[in-house]
C-alpha cells in the first residue's frame, strides 16, 4: 500500500473514533500529508498576551533552516554542528535519545541543515546539502544505508549566482525514497526505501535540481510525482518515473532559480509558487488519450512566497505576498482578502486556525476564513536568533518552531 494511502487511514480512524486532541503525528516536511494541514483538534481559538505556555526549549541543535518532525513521542531534528549534518532525536520532554552523523554539510553561503527528515516505519530519510541520503533506524539512529546522490547520478545544481546546495526534503511513497538530483542522468530518481537501490531516473531535459521538494497525489487513478528542476515544473508517474507533464514560462523563474515552494493539489488543480517576486499560477493537468496538456488556469503576481510556503485549507490558498497576508479562491484565483503588514509567515494549519512565524520570529495566530484576516493572537520568540525559513509543525497538541540553535515548543490545547 501507498504510505499517503495508509496515513489517509490513520487519520480518518482517529476522527471516527473521536480521537482525543494531540493524537495526530507531525511526521514529515509539511505534515502527515505534506500540505501543512494537522488533524490535530481542541486547540486554542485565541492567545493571551505572550502567546501560549512555552513548554520546553532545546538548545545546542546547530544551524538549520529544516524543520521539527513529530511522531511517536519523538521529536526529529537536523542541524549542522561544526561542519557536519546533525540528526537529532528527542522525547517531548527534552531528553535526547540520540544523535546521528550525517557527513559534511553545507558551509556556503546560508550555513546549515536543509533537509526536514521523512520517518516512514522504523526508518528516518535524511539529505545533506551536499547530496548524502542516509536512512536511519528511528529508534537508535543507527544507518541503515547511504548514497550520495551527486555521485550516484553526476546530480547538478543550479550555479546561477551562489549555489546553495540541495534543500529539498525527502518524499518516501509507497516503497520508494524520491529525490531530485537535477543533471542530465537524474532530473528526479526513485531508490528503494529498504536498500537505496536506484529503481527509476527521469531525464528531464538535463535540468539542473532546484529548491523545491515533492509532492504525491493521484489523478484519474493515476500516482504521480509533482516537483520542480531549475527550469520547469515537472510530474512523472510514480511507479516507473516516466515524464506525463512539463510546464515553465517567462514570469515564473527569476536569474536565481530559486523555487522554494512545495506543489500544492486539492480539486484538481496543481497550485506552484514562482520565485521571489515573480508569478504563482494554478494549473489543470489534463489528459486526452494519448495527449497530455498542462492549461494555466489563473496566475498573479500577488502571489509569491520566496523560501516561505503556502497552503490550501478549504478550497482557499493562504499566501504571503512580501509583508501581507493573502487569501485567494483555489478555482477562480479571486482576492478574498490581502491584510497589510501580518505577512511573510511560514504557515501550518489545524483546527481551523492558521499558524504562521516570520523571519524575525513573530508568531502568529489567525483564524483560517475566506471573509476576513482575523488576528487571534500575536508573541514574539525569546532570543530568536538569526534568521530562518523553517516551518511550523503541528503535533501531539503542541506547536513546534524551530530558530537554528533552538526548538521551542508552545501548549496548544485548551484545558
Amino acid at each position: 500500500m501507498r504510505g499517503f494511502f495508509l496515513i489517509g487511514l490513520m487519520l480518518f480512524a482517529w476522527a471516527a473514533l473521536g480521537r482525543p486532541a494531540g493524537a495526530a503525528p507531525w511526521p514529515q516536511w509539511r505534515g502527515a500529508r505534506r500540505d501543512a494541514c494537522s488533524a490535530e483538534i481542541g486547540l486554542l481559538k485565541s492567545w493571551p498576551a505572550g502567546g501560549p505556555k512555552l513548554l520546553l526549549t532545546i538548545t545546542g541543535l546547530g544551524k538549520s533552516f529544516a524543520s521539527p518532525i513529530v511522531a511517536g513521542g519523538r521529536i526529529y531534528v537536523t542541524g549542522m554542528v561544526g561542519t557536519n549534518m546533525k540528526i537529532f532525536c528527542y522525547d517531548l520532554h527534552g531528553n535526547k535519545i540520540w544523535e546521528a552523523d550525517n557527513g559534511p554539510e553545507w558551509a556556503k553561503p546560508f550555513p546549515g541543515a536543509r533537509s526536514t527528515p521523512t520517518l516512514d516505519g522504523r526508518a528516518l530519510y535524511v539529505l545533506s546539502g551536499f547530496g548524502r541520503l542516509a536512512a536511519l533506524d528511528c529508534a537508535t539512529g543507527h544507518e541503515r544505508w547511504a548514497v550520495n546522490i551527486t555521485e550516484r547520478f553526476q546530480g547538478a545544481r543550479e550555479r546561477i549566482g551562489d549555489d546553495h546546495g540541495y534543500t529539498e526534503s525527502l518524499l518516501v511513497d509507497g516503497d520508494k525514497v524520491i529525490c531530485t538530483p537535477g543533471g542530465p542522468r537524474a532530473g528526479l530518481a526513485a531508490l528503494d526505501k529498504e536498500t537505496g537501490a536506484t529503481l527509476w531516473t527521469t531525464k528531464v531535459f538535463g535540468d539542473p535540481a532546484s529548491y523545491a521538494s515533492p509532492m504525491a497525489f493521484t489523478q484519474g487513478g493515476v500516482r504521480m510525482i509533482a516537483g520542480f528542476t531549475s527550469r520547469r515544473f515537472v510530474c512523472v508517474r510514480e511507479s516507473d518515473g516516466q515524464l506525463l507533464y512539463t510546464y515553465t514560462q517567462k514570469d515564473l523563474y527569476d536569474q536565481w532559480k530559486q523555487i522554494a515552494m512545495t506543489p500544492m493539489v486539492a480539486r484538481g488543480i496543481v497550485f506552484i509558487g514562482g520565485s521571489l517576486g515573480k508569478s504563482g499560477c494554478a494549473l489543470r493537468l489534463e489528459d486526452k488519450g494519448t495527449t497530455r496538456t498542462v492549461k494555466c488556469l489563473w496566475q498573479t503576481r500577488e502571489i509569491h512566497d520566496g523560501h516561505k510556503n503556502g497552503l490550501l485549507a478549504g478550497g482557499y490558498l493562504y499566501n504571503s505576498h512580501d509583508r501581507d497576508l493573502c487569501c485567494h479562491e483555489l478555482k477562480t484565483g479571486r482576492q478574498m482578502w490581502c491584510a497589510k503588514g501580518v505577512g511573510g509567515l511560514s504557515l501550518a494549519w489545524a483546527d481551523g486556525m492558521l499558524y504562521g512565524i516570520d523571519d524575525v520570529g513573530t508568531v502568529r495566530l489567525i483564524e483560517a476564513s475566506p471573509k476576513a484576516c482575523k488576528v487571534a493572537g500575536e508573541f514574539k520568540l525569546p532570543n530568536a536568533g538569526p534568521q530562518t525559513y523553517a516551518s511550523p509543525a503541528i503535533a501531539e497538541g503542541k506547536l513546534f518552531l524551530r530558530r537554528h540553535e533552538k526548538l521551542f515548543v508552545y501548549d496548544l490545547r485548551r484545558h
